[in-house]
């Protein structure tokens, strides 16, 4: 599964980043592609602002943080 975090340069994306990173390591299947919000992917998908979490054609957060339990909880019902 691809976990998509779009960001821009702020300290809030940076934060989900991090987050996002160290909530993987507990899913091995889990990869993080980390995406410029200015990019192609992010106008393909509609995502306005940063941070944003896509995964599995989910959007799970635009503008704002996706706490690390959010993120792992719907992980686990995804992968496990």
């Amino acid at each position: 599964m691809r976990l998509l975090v779009f960001t821009d340069e702020s300290e809030e994306s940076q934060r989900q980043k991090q987050i996002a990173w160290g909530v993987a390591r507990r899913f091995p299947q889990v990869e993080v592609v980390e995406l410029p919000l200015t990019g192609e992917e992010a106008q393909r998908r509609g995502i306005p602002r940063a941070p944003a979490v896509v995964a599995e054609g989910f959007i799970l957060s635009v503008g704002k943080l996706l706490s690390a339990g959010q993120l792992r909880r719907f992980l686990e019902r995804k992968v496990a």
